[in-house]
């Protein structure tokens, strides 16, 4: 490819030949963003969409909220898709002093639009071009706008989400003419893309040496994930693509630059380094704190002076959704369930994207429920050629040891579904942020196997929040906990209520009889320890009546329950109970907060029946 600006940069700079990514753009701008691995925020599934009432807990602060409070400017031209459907969670009200771009993950690089809705901002006012630019002129003008406009006195955090070279394949036809000689046309126009992606990156560069910028800038390149093959992007000799745990996916481009900040420039590192890693590097650059418990480690030394990397093992994913997991211990790799739906090994395209789709649809379906554990040495064999799960036991053995620890600290998905009050054509064709009526920052989830989807989702430990869950009734199978998000100061107290038999009927009359309800939750052991990010408690139920819908109101009033257990709850690691009960149950529950630090949980059966 004609990439002359990158590769004066790369090649004056660090080059990090084992940076990685998440598999996916969510995923990995929420890992730049919070310095937490997604499966700790819940945002590990996919990516969002627009409309869905999903986005970063506002619990996370935002790496440029920290930058903000040590005396940075900060200014973000490009893409978001880190969630707009409340004005809280788009940029501006998360630590950008400005922002001039889009909010979901893609759209039409001309038009500007993602489906039936425009999607442009200029801060929060909607920014119309009637001309119809290319998305890629209009960023690059913004962002010089801002290096220009500058006070050189004032440290300056600038993050440009490029959307090139996302799909959809557009680019203008000087770019695509740079690549004649190739005969497939999507490639032609990727490869274009690319281009002039270079050209943008040169022109800002250029920007900041003129501002008296560039002398005293760390510049930072890298990729979200791994290049999408159906869209003629290439990962060879790597395996898989985009959206798969394999390294093709997840092993990204990057590179670091600095005049007079790095010692090491001119070289290439094989040191480990993840996206996670970025938050606490920029930020001990910039004299600031990172918090205690990020998943992110500071890598400024491995960056700049060539040390040994201060990562030796992350989380490519854990996904409870898909049933799949990947992470990594040193040289080893190990991969749970399916790795996703590109599995090959995939040389420059030779067959149109949406053949190569539905080939490595049918490819990979099958194989989906046959996957195994797979442990690959990933220094020994990057390509992932070896399952070596079966000839060394002893060290699969270690590693599910190693992914049962990541696990125990994961949140569920936040994934909920699209918000028909988001349609743009309720907010005149515009992508336009609403209330999150559905979803609520932080998260207490309920979490197992549903009839229908159900809701309980809440504040996060606000003072006099709560959550709902609304109908259709859960279906609660032995594996169903209850998860926490506890974001205030402990300890604290933690209760459980139970409705009377007055309530009950008052909710159900039909369905009742005058017998008060046995105890509906036990919490063994009698301390349950809850950590500072969202941990697991499992509880037990007793079984109620099936296929029964709730339409629950909507209050904090905690009259008229009963409190069947109180327990201290303490600052540490969730200690992880066995349910007792194996049958299957069905019931519906009210997530509620008290005041302060108490934290209530009410629960109504319509009905006991007999084990």
């Amino acid at each position: 490819m004609i990439t002359p600006n990158l590769e004066k940069f790369a090649r004056s700079g660090v080059i990090l030949n084992s940076s990685y990514v998440q598999y996916y753009c969510s995923p990995s701008r929420n890992s730049f963003m919070t310095g937490y691995f997604p499966y700790h925020t819940g945002l590990q599934h996919d990516v969002i969409s627009a409309g869905e009432p999903r986005y970063v807990p506002a619990n996370f602060t935002m790496l440029p909220e920290v930058l903000r409070t040590a005396g940075y400017k900060t200014h973000i031209v490009g893409k978001w898709h880190l969630g707009m459907c409340n004005w809280k969670y788009t940029p501006t009200y998360r630590g950008f002093d400005s922002y001039f771009g889009y909010y979901d993950g893609t759209e039409d690089y001309y038009t500007h639009m993602t489906g039936d809705g425009y999607d442009l901002r200029s801060n929060t006012s909607v920014a119309k071009d009637p001309s119809d630019t290319h998305f890629n002129y209009l960023f690059t003008q913004k962002a010089i706008e801002v290096i220009e406009g500058h006070d050189p006195n004032t440290p300056l955090f600038l993050y440009l989400p490029f959307h090139l070279v996302h799909d959809p394949l557009q680019v203008p036809e000087k770019y695509e003419n740079m690549y004649k000689s190739i005969e497939t046309v999507d490639r032609r126009v990727y490869c274009g893309m690319v281009s002039m992606m270079d050209e943008s990156f040169g022109n800002i560069t250029a920007a900041l040496d003129r501002a008296g910028l560039l002398d005293n800038a760390l510049l930072i390149f890298t990729t979200d994930n791994g290049g999408p093959v159906i869209h003629a992007a290439n990962n060879w000799p790597l395996r898989g693509a985009k959206t798969t745990f394999w390294e093709g996916g997840t092993r990204g481009v990057a590179f670091v630059w600095s005049k007079n900040l790095v010692s090491k420039a001119g070289t290439i590192t094989n040191e480990m380094m993840h996206a996670v890693d970025w938050f606490p590097t920029i930020l001990h650059l910039a004299g600031a704190e990172a918090p205690s418990d990020i998943d992110g480690v500071n890598q400024w030394e491995m960056l700049s002076q060539g040390a040994a990397s201060n990562r030796f093992e992350f989380v490519y994913n854990i996904d409870t959704i898909m049933n799949s997991t990947a992470i990594r211990y040193k040289d080893y790799k190990l991969m749970t369930g399916s790795p996703g739906n590109y599995n090959d090994w995939y040389p420059l395209p030779k067959f149109t994207g949406e053949e190569s789709g539905q080939f490595l649809f049918s490819n990979n379906s099958e194989r989906d429920s046959q996957w195994g554990p797979q442990l690959f040495n990933i220094r020994n064999d990057p390509e992932e050629r070896v399952n070596l799960a079966d000839s060394e036991p002893e060290m699969l053995q270690f590693m599910m040891a190693r992914l049962h620890k990541w696990m125990v600290s994961g949140v569920p998905p936040q994934n909920a579904p699209v918000d028909p009050k988001s349609d743009p054509k309720n907010w005149g064709g515009v992508w336009t942020p609403g209330d999150c009526s559905s979803y609520k920052n932080g998260a207490n989830y309920i979490d197992g196997e549903t009839e229908g989807r159900a809701e309980c989702r809440g504040s996060g430990g606000d003072v006099n929040s709560f959550s709902v869950l609304l109908s259709p009734l859960l279906k609660i199978t032995r594996n169903t906990s209850l998860v926490f998000n506890y974001v205030r100061s402990l300890p604290a107290t933690l209760s459980v209520f139970v409705a009377t038999c007055t309530e009950i009927i008052e909710v159900f009359p039909e369905q009742t009889d005058n017998k008060s309800p046995p105890p509906l939750i036990y919490i063994n052991p009698s301390v349950v320890k809850i950590g500072f990010r969202a941990r697991r408690a499992d509880v037990g139920y007793v079984v109620g009546l099936n296929d029964v819908k709730l339409q629950a109101a909507r209050s904090t009033d905690l009259s008229g329950f009963t409190e069947i257990q109180s327990t201290e709850v303490e600052n540490s690691n969730i200690i992880r109970q066995q349910q007792q009960q194996q049958q299957q149950r069905n019931l519906a529950v009210i997530l509620l907060f008290g005041e302060e630090e108490l934290w209530a949980l009410a629960s109504y059966v319509v009905k006991t029946e007999s084990d």
